[in-house]
């Protein structure tokens, strides 16, 4: 049987587990390595080997063409001599335009604000002294700030530490969950409601307080109701009374019970494996990255390759950058030449970063907090 699924007939490939049938994912750059060691080894020998560096990249392989079993051993068909830059359908992987060790296609310019064309040179002189503006103002007890942005003010942009990788699932989920819930347009403005509710910007170690509140359902405080799986459980068998609520509160829960099976899928085989993954993406360009982030959340209601950069930032990540509506507005404030649509301006960013030698999340915190209205009357201090 060989379809839309791939070749999963168990006479074909004895390696499938049903559990693997419906992750669906690629042969990615980590598991063509693997896959590479296991030719020339019989069914039994991968069998009795390691499930995530045997059995499941043998698996992968023979369901997208790459391999197939010969006599009982495992060979490489003709479709794995081309696998370069190819996607598991044989299609050419978008390739980034970018370079690190060359100039890149956008000759960047400091906007007319700046009364100069400059080199990338001035550029990080630029963002160098807003950086300090900014952290001079954090210790300014005077200047209007929410206790998050004083803390990620001083943690990111004055001592430039980044995020933790989380270690548990239901750190990562209630980070994704966070980031997920970080819309503020139209109709709902969820961050603004979740805010009036918390009394300040909601993250991953409060965002199960503002739906406790929010859904008056306790069971959002419970650690166990944070792992992918159980939370989908408990969003499905939640009693919502649509009289008395709002479409909103629907609309959040579709996209958490979307969000919490999105995530069940992605750490099957466990965190480690979905970091690697996130760092396959990386390394073939910010182009690919950007397709990554469209297909892993294409399931889920209102989110897209915006929020997922800002839940993959978030989690240690320090290769992304968020284009949301601040740098959408602070970007070309800053270069003449920014791209104005979403992806390009995603790859213009990381590009730009890597002939700033500055990390893509630096970037993203100093763009995101000089556009702060708040901070506006203090900045030429």
């Amino acid at each position: 049987m060989e379809s839309a699924s791939g070749i999963i007939d168990p006479s074909r490939n004895p390696f499938a587990r049903t559990s693997w049938i419906k992750q669906n994912y690629d042969l990615t750059p980590t598991r063509q390595k693997q896959l590479a060691l296991l030719f020339g080894k019989s069914e039994p020998e991968i069998m009795h080997g390691n499930d995530n560096t045997c059995r499941y990249p043998a698996f992968i392989g023979i369901r997208w063409g790459f391999a197939e079993l010969k006599g009982g051993v495992l060979t490489p068909t003709g479709k794995w001599h081309n696998t370069s830059g190819k996607d598991r359908e044989g299609h050419l992987y978008p390739r980034s335009t970018g370079n690190p060790k060359t100039q890149i296609s956008h000759k960047p310019n400091i906007a007319a604000s700046i009364n100069t064309a400059t080199t990338i040179s001035e550029v990080s002189e630029e963002l160098e002294r807003r950086r300090k503006i900014l952290v001079k103002l954090a210790h300014r007890q005077d200047v209007p700030m929410e206790s998050v942005e004083r803390d990620h003010i001083i943690r990111f942009l004055e001592l430039k530490q980044y995020p933790e990788k989380p270690t548990t699932k239901t750190r990562l989920m209630k980070e994704f969950v966070s980031s997920v819930l970080s819309i503020n347009q139209p109709p709902h403005r969820i961050r603004n409601k979740l805010k009036s509710i918390l009394g300040d910007i909601p993250l991953a170690d409060t965002i199960p307080i503002c739906l406790h509140k929010l859904y008056n359902e306790p069971g959002f405080l419970d650690e166990y109701n944070w792992m992918p799986a159980s939370l989908a459980k408990y969003l499905a068998d939640m009693d919502l009374d649509i009289t008395s609520g709002s479409q909103m509160k629907t609309d959040i829960r579709h996209t958490l019970l979307a969000s919490a099976k999105v995530m069940e899928q992605a750490l099957g085989q466990g965190i480690e494996m979905f970091y690697c993954e996130i760092e396959s993406a990386i390394k073939r360009g910010p182009e690919y990255t950007w397709r990554f982030m469209e297909i892993f959340t294409r399931a889920i209601p209102g989110v897209g390759p915006g929020l997922m950069s800002d839940f993959l930032k978030n989690v240690g990540f320090p290769q992304f950058v968020k284009i949301d509506q601040r740098l959408k507005k602070e970007f070309p404030q800053l270069i003449v030449g920014v791209p104005t649509d979403q992806k390009s301006m995603f790859i213009f960013a990381i590009e730009l970063c890597q002939q700033l030698n500055m990390t893509p999340f630096l970037f993203d915190h100093i763009l995101y907090q000089w556009g702060n209205t708040k901070f506006k009357p203090y900045l030429r201090d």
